[in-house]
């Protein structure tokens, strides 16, 4: 006889519930339908994976591709409540929070589901789709020999035709092993025995499983009198592989990976991990799509009392302590990991040593990470501190040598980022040079950013001319790609007549004095080009300089001095046309040569300098500040070790 579909038996809009689930996988409704069987406590469970040939365009081989799946079961079967249950949105067994969401699932990926339920004295027969209109439920008298549910999959939407694995029941073996394996661990904890088939090739049951210890902690609400129980499973062990597969949990189906703040990316080599998270809090808070948790991260509210941070900050407890203690090679790999981080950025040393503390393993560009947004933090706040005592007449003695010691202290902080920066331009020209560059703008924006200018030499992070020398970082005026009408008109209020080159571009051009009256003033001017620059354009560079210099010296009669400056690599021809136009040699660094002539019609001074020369140069000289700078880190480093 046939069922009829009451308002109560579906009452929703399949079709629009459906459309709203996102983010499935095309082997979800499989796993949901395992789930089901085990849950209708089922012992024996059998799936047998339909396929269908397909010609690969790419290879032109034949693959089996997943075309639909037939779950049979030993389990209670559609009983007359869980019928009820199953054609009424949000109805199973609501007090465990279960939404009763998997069967729509169903519906994302295929579009025919029929179900096939064997009592003792009936059998029920489900065609279920996305138009519930369409929807039958039949129910024919007869005996049965035993007691069966069966649900077959057919008919894919087209939006999963593409995205079908090939049909290899060890692939199929290892998701639902992987993806139910919290659910089947539980399971096996209270003896419950089950055998999964696939294909009747290959088998899930309790012997092959693993065995995992378990961990059990509380975390607390803080506005809220509230406490919540969670049970992480793990194991941790010498494998080959090196997988890490940890997971938060939710009735028994692993939902989303540890987040960053627990997530661990790298074990020791050799080594693999798996933990899972379950709580009946996770189970009442997961979200239909089975991804995710209607979960607070930061603020508590009566409907998410324990927020995750504060999960978190527990589970992270845990898994520190579980990884240490089962793998003490860790210690190591951290302490190196911890130096490189410090070698890397010196200056940094403090908060290395206190992300370093907070993390189980210690990887390098996390610890730099965090690092370098808790100092921007601190540095926020000491600068703001230090406004305050400025403006506070009433502050306590006490409170201000406190800021102030924090003030001198971080200002030491600045000097440390500050030559760790210059390191890091230094390395980035020694890869210009050495892979030959050919972009010249990649070689002027390391001097500074074309097309800009700046009146005041404190904002050294703008400009690299240290890199020539650190005289040229104190400044009255600097231009990079400006033209000689732009830089007159900033200096000295007026445009340079068109006859006299006021449209062309030095490179760059620095403006400063070391007079304190700024009576004598000296200028810089800067011809690049490209490492890897033809002889050609090498060669011009010469005449470009030579016309610069010209057009200052008629428009700009309050500078004294002039050094001009071509920054390019010295190749075996470029030296020949330097030592044509009477450039003399000088020994700078390891043998590197620099070049030098003085051209007395208009009086100023030239240098031709090679891009390795001035990597040799920069290196030397911030090397002093580097080396105090790391030695000053060790005996920091020595001195938290001792107290430690």
């Amino acid at each position: 006889m046939e069922i009829t579909m009451t308002a109560k038996m579906m009452s929703i809009n399949i079709e629009n519930y459906v459309r709203r689930l996102k983010d499935i996988d095309f082997m979800q409704p499989l796993y949901e339908a395992v789930v089901n069987s085990l849950d209708a406590q089922a012992s024996n469970i059998s799936i047998q994976v339909k396929s269908q040939e397909v010609l690969d365009k790419d290879s032109g081989k034949k693959l089996q591709l997943i075309n639909g799946f037939e779950i049979t079961d030993n389990g209670e079967g559609f009983t007359e409540k869980n019928i009820d249950s199953f054609f009424e949105m949000l109805s199973e067994k609501k007090d465990e929070g279960k939404l009763g969401s998997g069967r729509f699932i169903w519906l994302k990926v295929f579009n025919d589901i029929t179900i096939k339920s064997k009592l003792k004295d009936k059998t029920i027969k489900i065609n279920f789709c996305k138009s519930y209109k369409d929807i039958t439920c039949d129910e024919i008298i007869e005996r049965n020999d035993k007691q069966e549910t069966t649900i077959y999959f057919s008919n894919i939407n087209e939006a999963y035709i593409n995205k079908r694995p090939i049909n290899n029941v060890h692939y199929i073996r290892t998701q639902i092993e992987d993806t139910l394996l919290a659910k089947l661990l539980l399971l096996k904890k209270t003896g419950k025995k089950f055998l999964i088939t696939i294909d009747d090739l290959v088998t899930i049951d309790n012997k092959s499983l693993p065995e995992l210890r378990e961990e059990t902690f509380k975390v607390k609400s803080n506005n809220y009198d509230t406490e919540e129980e969670f049970k992480l499973y793990y194991r941790v062990k010498r494998a080959e592989d090196g997988k890490v597969s940890n997971y938060y949990v939710a009735h028994g189906r692993l939902v989303k990976p540890f987040t960053s703040e627990v997530k661990i990316d790298k074990l020791p080599d050799n080594s693999s991990s798996t933990m899972l998270l379950t709580s009946s809090y996770f189970d009442k808070h997961i979200k239909d799509d089975r991804k995710s948790f209607s979960i607070d991260v930061i603020n508590e509210s009566e409907e998410s009392p324990v927020t995750l941070l504060n999960i978190n900050c527990n589970l992270k407890q845990k898994v520190d302590n579980i990884l240490l203690k089962e793998l003490p090679e860790i210690k190591e790999t951290n302490n190196q990991n911890i130096e490189d981080a410090i070698r890397e950025e010196p200056h940094l040393s403090k908060y290395i040593q206190e992300s370093a503390h907070n993390s189980s393993i210690a990887n390098k560009q996390d610890l730099l990470k965090s690092a370098k947004k808790q100092y921007e933090k601190d540095r926020e706040r000491i600068r703001s501190d230090f406004k305050k005592i400025l403006e506070n007449k009433k502050l306590k003695a006490d409170e201000y040598q406190q800021i102030i010691n924090e003030f001198n202290e971080f200002q030491v902080y600045e000097l440390g980022r500050y030559i760790a920066y210059r390191q890091q331009i230094i390395e980035h020209l020694k890869q210009l040079n050495e892979r030959n560059e050919n972009s010249e703008e990649l070689l002027h924006t390391l001097f500074m950013q074309m097309k800009t200018c700046e009146d005041n030499s404190q904002y050294h992070y703008k400009q690299n001319m240290w890199l020539i020398d650190d005289k040229f970082m104190s400044y009255l005026y600097i231009a990079s790609d400006k033209t000689f009408n732009q830089i007159n008109k900033a200096i000295n209020g007026e445009r340079i007549p068109k006859s006299q080159n006021g449209s062309d571009r030095p490179d760059l051009f620095v403006y400063f004095s070391d007079d304190e009256n700024e009576k004598n003033v000296d200028c810089l001017v800067v011809e690049l080009k490209a490492i890897g620059a033809s002889d050609e354009e090498k060669n011009k560079s010469i005449t470009e300089l030579s016309n610069n210099v010209t057009t200052i010296r008629e428009n700009m009669p309050n500078i004294r001095n002039i050094y001009s400056f071509i920054i390019s690599k010295i190749d075996e021809q470029f030296l020949k046309t330097i030592k044509g136009q009477d450039y003399k040699p000088f020994i700078s660094k390891n043998d590197t040569h620099f070049y030098y002539k003085y051209y007395e019609f208009n009086k100023h001074h030239s240098y031709v300098l090679s891009t390795d020369t001035i990597c040799e140069d920069a290196f030397a000289r911030n090397k002093v500040f580097m080396d105090l700078l790391r030695n000053s880190t060790k005996a920091d480093n020595d001195k938290l070790k001792n107290l430690a």
